[in-house]
C-alpha cells in the first residue's frame, strides 16, 4: 500500500459571504486566520465585506441595523446636505471696498487715480456722470470727482467677481462728508433702470456744521447711483456692499459643486433601489 501525503484546507465560512450579498453576521472566532481575506472588514470577530458606504456599526456599539439600506439612506441625506451647502454657499457676501490698495496687486492707489474696473475682482465697477466727469480716489481713502463740480453722480455696477457678468447686490452704503447746504441721494436700480431703493440726506440733516453721515440702502439692485448736490463737490469713504447668492463666487464653482452633489445623490438612490 502506498500512502500519498495530502494537505487539508478547511472550508471558510467567509467564502459564502463573498459569493453573495448578505448582511449575515458570522462568528469567526474558530475560523482559521487564512480565511480572513484582504479587504474584509473585521470588527470583534465579525467580518463584513461590504463597501465603505455600507459598513455596519461594530457590535460593540450595541446598535444593529440592515447595512445594505440604512447607510445608503444616510449617504443620500449627506449628499443632499452637500448639495444645499454648494447651492447656498456665500448666499450673502459682505464686501469692504478699500480704495487705498488695488485688490489684484496689493499695490497702493495714488491720489487722483481714476476708478473704473480695478475692483472687478471683488464685484464692483466705477463710473460717473455727466460726460467728462471721472470718479477718482482722493484724500487718502475717499471717492471724489474730477472735475469737482455741482451735480456729479457716482455710478456703481455690481458684477460676479472677476467677470463683467452683472450681479445683484442686496445692500450698499457709503459715508459722505457734507458741508452746510449740501445734499445727496443714494438710489438702487434694477436691470430695467427702475428705482428699487433710496436714501437721502438734506441740508436740514446736515445743519450748520460739517458732518459725516452714512447713507445706506437695502433691496435687490444691479446698479447704485450716488447723486450729489455739493458746494461744489462731495467726497465719501466707507464703501460697503453685499452681493447676493451666486455672485460671491464664480458661477462655474457653484455649478461644479452642484453637479458633484447631484451625482452623489443619484448614486445613493441607485443603491437604495438595488438593495431594497
Amino acid at each position: 500500500m502506498h500512502l500519498v501525503a495530502t494537505s487539508f484546507k478547511p472550508a471558510c465560512k467567509v467564502d459564502a459571504l463573498f459569493n453573495r450579498r448578505t448582511d449575515q453576521r458570522l462568528d469567526l472566532r474558530d475560523e482559521p486566520l487564512s480565511c480572513i481575506k484582504p479587504g474584509a472588514i473585521h470588527h470583534s470577530g465579525v467580518v463584513h465585506p461590504a463597501p465603505l458606504w455600507d459598513l455596519q456599526i461594530p457590535p460593540s456599539f450595541g446598535i444593529g441595523f440592515d447595512p445594505m439600506t440604512i447607510l445608503p439612506r444616510r449617504f443620500v441625506v449627506a449628499s443632499l446636505l452637500f448639495f444645499q451647502a454648494a447651492f447656498f454657499a456665500d448666499a450673502v457676501h459682505a464686501v469692504n471696498v478699500d480704495l487705498t490698495t488695488f485688490p489684484a496687486t496689493g499695490l497702493p492707489v495714488p491720489n487722483g487715480t481714476v476708478l473704473s474696473d480695478q475692483w472687478r475682482s471683488i464685484g464692483i465697477l466705477f463710473a460717473a456722470s455727466p460726460a467728462g466727469v471721472d470718479p477718482i480716489k482722493d484724500f487718502g481713502d475717499s471717492l471724489f470727482f474730477n472735475p469737482d463740480q455741482f451735480g456729479n453722480v457716482a455710478i456703481f455696477t455690481f458684477v460676479v467677481p472677476g467677470t463683467t457678468t452683472q450681479a445683484q447686490a442686496t445692500r450698499f452704503s457709503l459715508t459722505p462728508f457734507f458741508n452746510p447746504g449740501e445734499s445727496a441721494q443714494l438710489v438702487g436700480l434694477d436691470g430695467a433702470g427702475n428705482v428699487v431703493a433710496s436714501d437721502e440726506v438734506t441740508p436740514a440733516d446736515i445743519g450748520g456744521g460739517d458732518k459725516s453721515i452714512t447713507m445706506s440702502i437695502s433691496g435687490s439692485f444691479q446698479r447704485v447711483e450716488w447723486r450729489t448736490q455739493g458746494n461744489p463737490g462731495i467726497a465719501a469713504d466707507g464703501l460697503e456692499f453685499d452681493l447676493s447668492h451666486g455672485a460671491a463666487a464664480p458661477a462655474m464653482k457653484h455649478s461644479l459643486l452642484a453637479l458633484i452633489s447631484l451625482c452623489l445623490v443619484a448614486l445613493g438612490i441607485i443603491r437604495l433601489q438595488k438593495f431594497a
